[in-house]
């Protein structure tokens, strides 16, 4: 930019009009104002601070001079004949300035309070508005904010009548009069000289059909950033400033770069902010808005909203180095110039804006750059006035989801990062700051180097990543079986297993002797090395017995609960391909051919017989084949090796502090993985495992029973599983650790856990990654709503959450969760791998669950990437509607799933309730934490969740169940149940249908009549807007006819809300 020329009176041939069709950019404006009613979304402030007082009279009447010589400042807008028109008042000489005076300490947010009121555009050309009234006078108020030390004059000017640069010209205009008013002998400016008037150039037909052509096929969903948040179903526009000095490096190194990529600054500082949005998981087609000044020479002085936003688009995949980057930018940028003369709002009104939606369907980030060489800050009132500086009042609104204003000075760089907190948080949006400075400088110090390897992690980055990185366990020593021996050559007569049913306990003598005798049996019917035997999954000691026979021949097990279908355990039995059947006899078809050997029964007392073959089990040689839970689809055989349930143990034995005095309960079936935690980790140290009955997972009082007469020390469950237990064992767990898992953790289960006075441990693992690999203690103090991390790695192990190409994100960034270290299991039983090998000689696999690292190194969990959908371009993740909805009093448990056989996906929730649910109460709870299209179109309650045999909710089971279902009227549904409206016998839809036709002047629209299609716009919403309010009562904001587009869909809305404001509020339960 460039300073404006002095004030001169201006020609008076140049061409005016009081009046004028608004522009597309200016009608954009009005439409997000009906919006966003009472936000104060179109507002750019001014503000210059004077450390000596101003003379009131003087500036009131040089500020009203300025804006008598522009239009600009002098305009309103008003809706005639259904047309948003310019009309611009007459000159009236003196501007009113509110003077205020305050405590030095309430002058900031003076300030504040002022910039944020509202402009109101009006609907018609005589609406009167309890705001600022748009429709009464020009867009542009002034203040005086007075303290004992300072005097601030405060400017705040609706963007239809002014814009960046209509800023340095106000201040350079307001300065320049003011001076001559307050310096004796200055004659001032003829005071109604009129500016030349400026109106950019009307969009060309060559330029739409560029924008045309080169936004087919933008799909702004694929800019999501990996950090965001689902956005609401009506926006709120609300947002934050960040101010980021760039570092001393990069702002040298941009100077010297010019050059060397034949680029100005502002373009290479552009391509690094694609790369930051690339890398932080938007494109690789990318779409940016870039604002640019049309004035040129001819409206140089121009007061007015003369910019236009352009939309760059470059795909990633295009660029090898960064400085093909630059170059694709470059190229971009001086093509989208050539065609600058139609905007991105002239596009959309000459196209169309699909479904009338205020979001703009091409871009969500924007770039902005200001050279401040000669800036507003460099104003001073002269010649013969006080030093004045700019104040900086940080706007708290934001319409993009980010936008990047650089700030260039001779000596220094600034980044202005504004962005929308409906959607980014403040945390995410530093890092992503600091982030942009660090690939700046890897990509200026070697522009030629490949985009991959260019360093983008900041210091703090790779602290956190550094956390999630445990210590090494110890050394091996020959595993769980050399362990139970030892204990058995040492106290011989010591309890290794109880039977918390029967009261009968197992010594570890007598455990050893029983597997010696049935590896003897084992070994005559020809089991030994590399075999796999089926073992019955009961809870009792012979298992064990069989297990470690097992073990001593180097043979696997693969435990087989009765329960589970024939066909199923059939399937798993012959891709294990058995050699026997260690237990009862299974039905004929599920092991044919294969033989049953009975499990021997430990004798209590007399001789018993060492087990040999223990001390030769290696590390890699496979303990037991388990089952993944097939949650999400058809389970998969996982083979553990004795290393990795070896590690798994002596992790949980370090992280618990658990030694031979814990006994540890054995409560989840042998065929959950865990399972294996509960029964060997207190062999593996000489302790007691108690064996709970089957009544004790779903008992709590049986449970509670239990648990103190056998001085239990530690208990694992699901959170499904805590959920049916925690409530009835408050305050009776005390000294005993619960560690939950298996499932993301939600505050509300986590609070009844911490009710019953135990020590809680969110931990995190897979079938794939033996035992806990990642775990965290639950504090009170940590319960800030939603799902909570599930805390650090343990025994060796590293957690990473990785993009789609396997690089490791940073903190805060969504992704794929990927484990490495001793847990991960060797393979499956129908392939021979399930991960890869790192550079330490670990084993690495992708779970399939995302979530993201926190900045202190913790592992959140959000759910299963293959759960996870977009509906309405929104995303959403089924565990955290289904932690909402657990969050009511009234829920036990729920399940979440989408609709797969009807045209439009839906999502339906199934609540298992300790009481009778209401749907229709549900759904307006959820109402209030999630966005429009996370609330679920239909919620069932029913008697029980079905669950799989690890205690989890089975969502390919609710699938059958949904369609099991009678299609019957669903009452969660208001549309389904609608009585007649107040004072008539229309229903509220056929109403709303009358004003649709009426508005439409249509008389074929119905109930699924959509307005945007059937030719409605934004100026004929607003008056559909007072035709509801006239025949319903019900007033409807624009944003809300933005988003229920048919008369049905509005009905619904305007049902539940009237619902919802007339039942009691409920609140998220605060056990304590």
């Amino acid at each position: 930019m460039q300073d404006p020329p002095p004030i001169e009176p201006q020609a008076h041939g140049v061409a005016r009009s009081a009046e004028r069709p608004a522009r597309a950019a200016e009608r954009a404006l009005w439409l997000l104002d009906r919006v966003a009613p009472d936000r104060p979304v179109s507002n750019i402030t001014l503000a210059i601070r004077s450390a000596t007082p101003l003379n009131v009279a003087h500036l009131r009447r040089a500020l009203g001079m300025v804006i008598d010589r522009h239009h600009a400042l002098r305009s309103r807008f008003v809706v005639i004949d259904g047309m948003l028109t310019r009309h611009v008042v007459a000159p009236a000489g003196d501007s009113p300035i509110e003077v205020v005076t305050v405590p030095p300490e309430e002058a900031d947010e003076t300030l504040r309070r002022f910039a944020e009121r509202p402009f109101t555009m009006p609907t018609d050309q005589r609406t009167p508005s309890t705001h600022h009234d748009a429709s009464a006078g020009p867009l542009i108020r002034a203040a005086l904010v007075v303290t004992p030390t300072a005097q601030t004059l405060c400017v705040v000017c609706h963007h239809t009548v002014f814009d960046g640069t209509s800023a340095l010209v106000l201040t350079r205009e307001l300065v320049h009069v003011y001076s001559a008013l307050s310096t004796e002998g200055v004659t001032p400016p003829e005071p109604h000289a009129p500016a030349a008037e400026f109106t950019p150039p009307p969009p060309g037909a060559e330029s739409l059909a560029h924008w045309r052509d080169h936004l087919a096929g933008v799909d702004v969903r694929s800019m999501e950033l990996r950090c965001e948040r689902p956005r609401p179903a009506e926006p709120t526009f609300r947002g934050e400033q960040h101010i980021h000095p760039l570092s001393d490096e990069a702002h040298r190194l941009l100077g010297t770069s010019e050059s060397a990529l034949q680029a100005t600054r502002n373009l290479i500082l552009l391509a690094a902010y694609l790369l930051v949005l690339a890398r932080h998981g938007a494109g690789p087609d990318l779409t940016v808005g870039v604002p640019v000044d049309m004035r040129g020479a001819r409206g140089r002085g121009a007061i007015g909203y003369h910019t236009h936003t352009i939309v760059l688009r470059l795909n990633l995949e295009n660029a090898a180095t960064f400085k093909a980057l630059v170059a694709l930018t470059r190229d971009a940028f001086l093509t989208a110039l050539r065609h600058a003369d139609a905007s991105i709002d002239d596009v959309l009104d000459h196209y169309g804006r699909h479904g009338g939606t205020a979001e703009n369907p091409y871009f969500h980030h924007m770039f902005n750059y200001f050279d401040f060489h000669t800036s507003v800050e460099e104003a001073t009132w002269t010649p013969g006035g006080p030093e004045v500086e700019v104040v900086e009042v940080a706007p708290r609104h934001s319409v993009a989801d980010l936008e990047i204003v650089v700030r260039t000075r001779p000596h220094r760089t600034e980044l202005v990062m504004l962005h929308n907190t409906d959607v980014l948080d403040r945390a995410d949006v530093h890092a992503m700051t600091e982030r942009y400075d660090t690939l700046l400088r890897s990509a200026l110090r070697d522009p030629d180097s490949p985009l991959a390897t260019l360093a983008w992690h900041t210091a703090r980055d790779r602290r956190a990543r550094t956390s999630s990185v445990a210590p090494r366990s110890g050394p091996w020593h020959g595993g769980i079986p050399a362990a139970i021996v030892a204990h058995a050559r040492k106290a011989p007569a010591s309890i290794a297993v109880v039977d918390a049913d029967t009261g009968a306990t197992t010594g570890y003598a007598a455990l050893v002797d029983a597997a010696a005798r049935l590896r003897e049996t084992l070994r005559d019917a020809g089991i030994g090395p590399g075999d796999t035997v089926a073992l019955d999954s009961a809870r009792t000691a012979p298992t064990l017995a069989g297990a470690l026979a097992l073990w001593s021949l180097g043979a696997a097990y693969l435990p087989v609960d009765r329960a589970h279908p024939t066909p199923l355990t059939a399937r798993r039995l012959a891709e294990a391909r058995i050699k026997a059947v260690l237990g009862p006899p299974l039905h004929t078809d599920a092991a044919p051919g294969v033989p049953t050997i009975a499990l021997p029964t430990p004798r209590p007392e007399g001789p018993w017989r060492d087990l040999a073959g223990t001390d030769t089990v290696a590390p890699g040689t496979p303990a037991f084949v388990i089952h993944t839970s097939g949650s999400t689809g058809r389970p998969k055989g996982v083979r553990l090796t004795h290393g990795n349930v070896h590690h798994a143990v002596t992790s949980l034995a370090a992280h618990q502090g658990l030694d031979a005095e814990k006994a540890v309960l054995w409560l989840t079936t042998l065929t959950f993985e865990p399972s294996s935690l509960e029964a060997f980790t207190p062999l593996l140290l000489g302790g007691r495992v108690v064996a709970a009955p089957d009544a004790a997972r779903h008992d709590p009082a049986r449970l509670a029973d239990l648990l103190a007469h056998h001085r239990v020390g530690l208990i694992q469950a699901t959170p499904t599983v805590w959920r049916v237990l925690a409530p009835g064992l408050r305050g009776r767990c005390r000294g005993i650790d619960l560690i939950t898992g298996g499932e993301p953790l939600n505050e509300a289960t986590a609070r009844v856990l911490l009710a019953t006075g135990g020590r809680v441990v969110n931990a995190y693992g897979t079938t794939e990654t033996a035992g806990w690999p990642v775990m965290g203690e639950v504090a009170p103090d940590g319960l800030t709503g939603g799902l909570l991390p599930v805390g650090r790695p343990t025994g060796g192990n590293r957690v990473d959450v990785v993009d789609d190409t396997g690089e490791p994100l940073p903190p805060g960034l969504r992704g794929v969760i990927r484990v490495s270290g001793p847990s991960v299991a060797a393979g499956y039983t129908h392939a021979p791998e399930c991960g890869t090998t790192d550079g330490t000689g670990h084993r690495t696999h992708r779970t399939g669950d995302t979530g993201r690292l926190l900045a202190d190194g913790t592992l959140e969990v959000l759910g299963r990437a293959d759960r996870q959908v977009k509906l309405l371009g929104v995303r959403i993740e089924p565990a955290e509607v289904e932690a909402v909805l657990e969050h009511h009093p009234s829920v036990l448990r729920c399940g979440v799933i989408v609709t797969r056989d009807t045209e439009s996906p839906s999502l339906v929730a199934f609540v298992e309730a300790a009481t009778a649910a209401d749907p229709a109460a549900l759904r307006d709870y959820a109402r209030r934490y999630l966005p429009a299209p996370a609330v679920p179109s239909r919620i069932v309650p029913v008697t029980a969740l079905p669950r799989t045999d690890t205690g989890k909710v089975a969502h390919d089971a609710l699938h059958a169940l949904l369609r099991e279902l009678r299609p019957a009227a669903d009452t969660s549904r208001p549309d389904q149940r609608e009585t007649p409206h107040e004072g008539g016998t229309d229903t509220l839809t056929d109403l709303l249908t009358r004003a649709w036709r009426a508005v439409l002047d249509d008389d074929t629209a119905d109930s699924s009549t959509d307005f945007f299609e059937a030719g409605g716009n934004s100026l004929l919403a607003v008056l559909l807007s007072e035709r509801i309010e006239e025949l319903t009562g019900h007033r409807v904001s624009l944003g809300t006819l933005l988003h229920r587009v048919t008369p049905a869909a509005l009905a619904v809305h305007l049902g539940d809300a009237a619902r919802s404001s007339a039942s009691p509020s409920t609140t998220k339960p605060t056990e304590s």
